[in-house]
């Protein structure tokens, strides 16, 4: 953890996170502004909160090219690393005021989702970091007492399956076979509480969850010791849709053999 602690980027990244007010974004910031990248609704508050992490990420020294997903090019150099931006994921939940919503931030050497060395998911209501560095384990900072990320991948009495999609759940039948279904609304906070072994798995064969919904949470699993299956794997640009399956090792290769041919190819 101590070199996590002293990373420069990581650091960047949770204080341009930290001077923002997002009860305050939110709250005044309900009304739809148009569509993003994805063709998905935009709220104001998902369009201000993006601007603001930019803007602090380039006030604190990031150089390199910044993504989000409501502007899918902020400039910068290429050769100082990718950050991809998920303002809000949740936005419904935010926008109800449903406390189950989080910023994703996810820092790569290169345009490739394993490229990504270092990744933030910050919950500000529910007053969560996640935070992970490769090769230095991912761990959970919440009330100043800071969790190292293990998962137990021992088989659980009921285990629990974020579905992500509505492609999926066509298959909830089949599903139930391996566990109980779960639906959130927070594709990031589900794979990190997969992380945290409070689910057990997140899937979508339906290539509906986009590059930012991932990218930050998926480098968090890995470092917990999660199994991880992505397709496609590049670039790192909020236009691109995803299939995946995450979580315990043991209970993703089952769903592997069983739904992966399913999954929808384009």
């Amino acid at each position: 953890m101590l070199n996590i602690m002293h990373d420069k980027i990581l650091t960047i990244i949770l204080q341009s996170l930290e001077r923002i007010n997002y009860r305050e974004i939110i709250k005044f910031g309900k009304e739809t502004v148009g569509k993003n990248i994805s063709g998905d609704k935009t709220f104001r508050f998902d369009k201000i909160i993006e601007e603001s992490i930019v803007r602090n990420l380039r006030n604190l020294g990031f150089r390199g090219l910044i993504r989000g997903e409501e502007n899918p090019d902020y400039g910068g150099d290429i050769k100082e690393g990718v950050i991809l931006i998920d303002p809000i994921d949740g936005s419904s939940n935010a926008l109800r005021g449903i406390p189950y919503y989080a910023t994703l931030i996810a820092y790569a050497e290169r345009d490739s989702i394993e490229s990504v060395t270092r990744a933030v998911v910050y919950a500000p209501e529910l007053k969560e970091k996640y935070v992970a560095m490769l090769g230095e384990g991912a761990y959970l900072i919440k009330n100043n007492i800071i969790q190292r990320l293990m998962i137990t991948d021992a088989k659980s009495p009921v285990a629990l399956i974020e579905v992500l999609s509505a492609y999926s759940l066509q298959f909830s039948r089949e599903i139930f076979r391996f566990g109980k279904i779960r639906r959130l609304g927070s594709a990031g906070l589900a794979i990190v509480y997969t992380a945290s072994n409070l689910l057990d798995a997140v899937m979508d064969i339906g290539r509906v969850m986009r590059m930012p919904d991932i990218a930050a949470p998926y480098l968090i699993l890995k470092e917990a010791g999660g199994e991880a299956i992505i397709e496609p794997k590049k670039p790192l640009r909020a236009d691109i849709r995803v299939n995946l399956l995450m979580g315990k090792p043991s209970l993703v290769r089952v769903l592997y053999r069983k739904f992966w041919t399913r999954r929808k190819r384009s």
